[in-house]
């Protein structure tokens, strides 16, 4: 990266026999040249659509784990708007959503957990992750078994490797 920047900087200062004037702002070169002035300004505004790109996962993340830390300290309010805060800023990750169904199920608000296991499945399908949260719900809280059984199968098939799947896959019966 440095070497691109050196020689970016090299190929940019112009002719080697242009006179320095000292004083002379460098912002100058940039009015005389429409072309290099659209250029800087286009890679200012992919920096900035980059770095933009990289900080909202992570903001996503720091509020997900302050929503866990709610959750853990019993403030399941809290733990709902941090958990929306994260989905807000990265609506591709699970992640939020799990621990989302998680504040919802210890709200009590069982059918709104389902939807929001339901809705990180259609996020992602191909991932084990979310099957495996859902199955957990289900197990855990009793809600809707047969979903929580599916979903046991779907996620040993994505993941059949998983310590606590192949525990669970012990003595079941296949769905037909």
């Amino acid at each position: 990266m440095i070497a691109l920047l050196c020689a970016g900087w090299v190929a940019g200062r112009g002719p080697a026999t242009e006179p320095y004037a000292p004083g002379r702002p460098s912002l100058a070169r940039l009015t005389r040249s429409p072309i290099a002035a659209a250029t800087a300004a286009a890679a200012i505004a992919l920096a900035l659509v980059i770095g933009w790109s990289q900080w909202q996962p992570l903001r996503s993340e720091q509020a997900a784990t302050a929503g866990v830390t709610a959750l853990a300290d019993g403030r399941v309010n809290a733990a709902r708007s941090d958990e929306l805060a994260a989905i807000a800023r990265n609506p591709l990750d699970i992640t939020p959503l799990v621990y989302l169904g998680d504040s919802y199920a210890r709200a009590g608000r069982l059918a709104l957990a389902q939807a929001t296991f339901d809705r990180a499945i259609a996020l992602q399908p191909s991932n084990a992750a979310s099957w495996k949260a859902l199955w957990q719900f289900d197990s855990s809280w009793g809600y809707d078994r047969s979903a929580g059984q599916h979903a046991l199968y779907a996620a040993i098939d994505l993941n059949p490797w998983d310590p606590l799947l192949l525990k669970q896959s012990v003595g079941l019966t296949p769905i037909s």
